[in-house]
């Protein structure tokens, strides 16, 4: 269950990306603005998915609660 809401997730953060793009395709010339911006949106869709699977991968190592 977690791996498809986890598939959708990521289809959601690379949405804006691919709809840049295809804009990007549609229109040839284009400004160095609209690169700037097309690159900056990039970037924060790495950095969010990165923070995003960090979260979900961390591993708690506190066995302190355990009784032996």
């Amino acid at each position: 269950m977690s791996f498809l809401s986890n598939k959708t997730i990521n289809q959601s953060f690379l949405k804006p990306y691919k709809i840049s793009m295809i804009l990007a395709a549609k229109h040839r010339k284009k400004s160095h603005f609209d690169s700037l911006v097309l690159l900056v949106k990039v970037i924060l869709i790495f950095i969010v998915k990165k923070k995003y699977y960090a979260q979900i991968t961390k591993i708690d190592f506190d066995f302190s609660g355990q009784k032996s």
